[in-house]
């Protein structure tokens, strides 16, 4: 039996020797227009199959789907292409049973394909569709990105999860789609080795942080129980309609992109039961660029979420960006995920030496650390030493290798990343005993503590 291009999720490739030099124009402009290969994404089948080993072997269980609540599946799109969009709306309506699936919805985000909208009118004329979730006929709802492909019995174990606790917000995991060759891949949580979640830092920008191992092994089943999570991606979650509408839906006072799924974080867990990511169900999400452009309208989602959910707590997010204001009216509590309680210092950490005061411990390359001119803008200059006494950045954490160079790291609560700031003004890593010292005017490295000026630091102190 011959396979058909992509089929089992495999790859698709294309030598683009054989193209004449007016299809590779055509092949190059429709990729730069959507972010992702469009010539490739044609080629293959709308009903095409995925690996049979999308979920872990522990996902046994039965469901009684008429014991679950039918949804509705709403469907965002913003210029898609044809074999994209249809191949997200078939791969839902092959592989979810007929009784839990009452209707899809598309709804155009803005469009300006006009032939886009007329080849939809007329394909998708049979199903019923109207415009968002406040149409939707059924109170659970599904929403998803208009370029996912959804696996087997992906819908169920996420029914099953919100019917036990209907104030949460339900969510897959989201495997990856490649952009060129359309490869289905597979996503390894990995919980044994290196647990990461989805979460968000200071800047109010999407992030992924190490989940402690004692919470990951205090689960019943530990393969395929449900995980709590700090936040979403956004590209797909199932939520009670009723539950979701009463925290105040989606933000309708947003720009475009960028900050809905923070928000959705922060209301699902300081006012819903929190946000659950459920093993047992995989959904493909196809990584792209954004193809549009909103100007400066992200930073303002992400104060607007600031202003709106964050309280006192907001003035962590502003260090973070510099000066920028952007009213609100409304102002809450923060979820506790995310306060740096109890640290011991904060800010920029800036030599003693004078020569080169007005530079900054800098992050720039996220591989190591240097000195740089201070700009005063915070982010990848802004440090905390935690209540561990972790040295942080964003999510990441100031670690030593075996050969006792620095470099930036995920915080994992390990013990080589713990340091001290000491009385006398230096930085000492606690497992190797060397303190941060300046070798020249940019690079920083660990040497013997002796307490010269150059391993001195100006580091603003909380307690």
């Amino acid at each position: 039996m011959v396979l058909g291009p992509g089929e089992l999720g495999q790859a698709v490739f294309v030598d683009l020797s054989l193209f004449s030099n007016q299809e590779r124009k055509q092949y190059e402009e429709s990729q730069n227009k959507h972010g992702y290969n469009v010539f490739v994404s044609d080629l293959i089948s709308f009903h095409r199959s995925l690996p049979r080993n999308t979920v872990n072997k522990g996902c046994t269980k039965s469901y009684d789907i008429f014991e679950l609540p039918p949804v509705s599946v709403i469907i965002p799109f913003r210029d898609e292409s044809w074999s994209v969009l249809l191949r997200t709306v078939h791969s839902i309506l092959d592989r979810t049973p007929s009784y839990l699936l009452r209707e899809i919805i598309l709804v155009d985000d803005g469009s300006k394909k006009g032939e886009l909208k007329t080849k939809l009118d007329i394909y998708l004329s049979h199903l019923y569709m109207q415009r968002g979730i406040d149409q939707t006929i059924e109170d659970v709802i599904v929403v998803m990105d208009s370029h996912q492909e959804v696996a087997e019995v992906w819908l169920e174990p996420l029914l099953q999860q919100l019917k036990e606790t209907p104030r949460a917000l339900v969510v897959p995991v989201v495997d990856g789609i490649d952009m060129n060759t359309f490869q289905y891949k597979k996503t390894e949580l990995d919980l044994k080795k290196k647990p990461i979640a989805f979460s968000f830092d200071w800047r109010l920008m999407q992030t992924i942080m190490p989940f402690k191992r004692e919470y990951l092994l205090s689960r019943e089943n530990f393969e395929v129980s449900p995980i709590r999570l700090p936040s979403v991606q956004g590209n797909v979650f199932v939520a009670n309609k009723t539950i979701f509408q009463e925290l105040g839906g989606m933000d309708t006072g947003m720009h475009v992109w960028g900050g809905e799924q923070i928000e959705l974080a922060i209301k699902y867990i300081t006012c819903g039961d929190g946000i659950y990511m459920i093993p047992c169900s995989h959904i493909g999400h196809l990584y792209r660029p954004v193809p549009w452009r909103a100007g400066n309208t992200k930073i303002s989602n992400e104060y607007r979420v600031a202003e709106v959910w964050l309280d006192d707590y907001k003035q962590f997010v502003f260090e973070q960006y510099g000066n920028y204001t952007y009213k609100a009216e409304v102002a809450k509590e923060l979820i506790h995920f995310y306060v740096p309680e109890n640290l011991h210092a904060r800010g920029t950490i800036k030599p003693v030496l004078q020569n080169i005061s007005t530079f900054c411990l800098d992050a720039s390359s996220m591989s190591s650390v240097s000195l740089l001119q201070c700009h005063y803008q915070s982010g990848n200059q802004y440090w905390e030493l935690s209540a561990n006494f972790e040295i942080r950045h964003s999510v990441f954490c100031l670690a030593v290798d075996s050969a006792s160079h620095l470099l930036i790291d995920e915080c994992d609560f390990e013990h080589h990343r713990k340091w001290d700031y000491r009385s006398d003004n230096t930085i000492r890593h606690r497992i190797s005993k060397l303190c941060l010292t300046i070798i020249n005017k940019t690079e920083v490295n660990l040497q013997l503590c002796v307490g010269s000026v150059n391993q001195q630091w100006i580091w603003k102190r909380l307690r």
